[in-house]
């Protein structure tokens, strides 16, 4: 694993905004108030799909904090030195993730560990959903329907497993009707609660 090292103008990024005494944190990181700031001075909101663009290329391990490490290093391997380049840099991401898959996967996969709570094996439906409101905004057919389902349906599940969280987008492209659904394929059983329910 290679030392992360970043140039000055990376270092006095990060340093801007770590070791805040609201945040009892030392130098080395980014606390959840260094974060907020962070993102107000990007012109961004909490809740945009851009934040956890940011957390997934930084590969951040603890929410609403980054270590030297994890910002620097994402800083480095992405060529800014300012927040105006991150920015440019996070608005151009985000636009690919609706054109190229494997650049959505990589934040979309990323997310699910990220919003687990220490212990969790899977997300609790009023996580995930929230979640998925942010990263899928394709009209997918029946993509209403399933947040429905999993929020409101008797037979909806008590929580969303790694599998269903990472079959999601394909289920939604390849099924666009119930009618579409082969129960004989490999889907979690979640899936089939679901087409159950969008048919009755």
């Amino acid at each position: 694993m290679s030392v992360v090292s970043g140039n000055s103008k990376q270092n006095a990024l990060f340093e801007k905004y770590a070791g805040r005494k609201d945040d009892a944190t030392d130098g080395a990181r980014i606390g959840p108030n260094g974060c907020a700031q962070l993102i107000a001075d990007l012109g961004i909101d909490v809740t945009d799909r851009r934040v956890l663009v940011l957390c997934a290329l930084a590969n951040a391990q603890t929410q609403c904090e980054f270590s030297y490490e994890e910002l620097v290093g994402a800083l480095q391997e992405h060529r800014v030195e300012s927040l105006k380049d991150l920015r440019k840099f996070l608005d151009s991401y985000n636009r690919k993730m609706d054109s190229d898959d494997a650049i959505f996967q990589k934040v979309y996969k990323f997310t699910f560990g990220y919003a687990l709570m220490l212990g969790q094996k899977a997300l609790p439906v009023d996580t995930a959903v929230p979640y998925w409101q942010i990263l899928i905004t394709k009209n997918y057919a029946l993509y209403p329907k399933f947040i429905e389902f999993v929020s409101e349906a008797k037979s909806r599940p008590k929580g969303i497993s790694r599998d269903v969280w990472n079959m999601l987008p394909e289920f939604l492209q390849t099924v666009k009707a119930p009618k579409d659904y082969d129960e004989n394929s490999s889907w979690p059983s979640t899936f089939d609660d679901f087409v159950e329910y969008a048919q009755a």
